[in-house]
C-alpha cells in the first residue's frame, strides 16, 4: 500500500475514529479526497483537494484544519461560525478563506438539500483534514 492510498483510507476512517459524543454531528459530513500530493520545493508539505458533502441540515461541529483551508461552494449553501465573529452564510458560487488552526463550525441551513463544497487545503504532510477542537 502506497502513502497516498495509505493517506485516503485514514481520511475516510476519520468519522468512525471519532469520539462517540461528535459521531452523529460528523457523519453528515462525508469528505472525499479528490488529489494529495506532495508540493515540490516544500519539503514535507503536500496540497489537498477534497469533496464535503453535508447532509441536509447536517453540521460540523468545531473544529480546525492543519493548513489555510480554500472553500468553494459547488452546490446549496453554507454558513461558517469562526469562533468568536459573526456567521458568514454562502451560497452556490460562492468560496471563502479559512486560515489555518481558526475554530469554526459550519452547518447546511436547508433541510432538504444537501451541500457541496470543495476544499483545497496546502498543510504538513501526514496532518488529518479536520481535529475537534473545543
Amino acid at each position: 500500500m502506497n502513502r497516498r492510498t495509505l493517506l485516503v483510507a485514514l481520511a475516510m476512517l476519520t468519522p468512525v475514529l471519532a469520539p462517540a459524543s461528535s459521531q452523529a454531528q460528523d457523519q453528515s459530513v462525508k469528505r472525499t479526497v479528490l488529489q494529495q500530493a506532495e508540493i515540490s520545493g516544500i519539503a514535507g508539505h503536500e496540497s489537498v483537494l477534497y469533496r464535503a458533502d453535508v447532509a441536509p441540515g447536517g453540521a460540523a461541529p468545531k473544529h480546525t484544519h492543519p493548513g489555510d483551508e480554500m472553500v468553494y461552494v459547488a452546490e446549496g449553501s453554507i454558513v461558517i461560525e469562526p469562533v468568536g465573529k459573526e456567521p458568514i452564510p454562502l451560497k452556490a458560487g460562492e468560496s471563502i478563506r479559512i486560515p489555518m488552526g481558526t475554530v469554526h463550525s459550519a452547518h447546511n441551513p436547508d433541510s432538504s438539500a444537501r451541500t457541496v463544497l470543495i476544499v483545497f487545503l496546502v498543510t504538513e504532510a501526514g496532518k488529518p483534514l479536520a481535529s475537534a477542537a473545543e
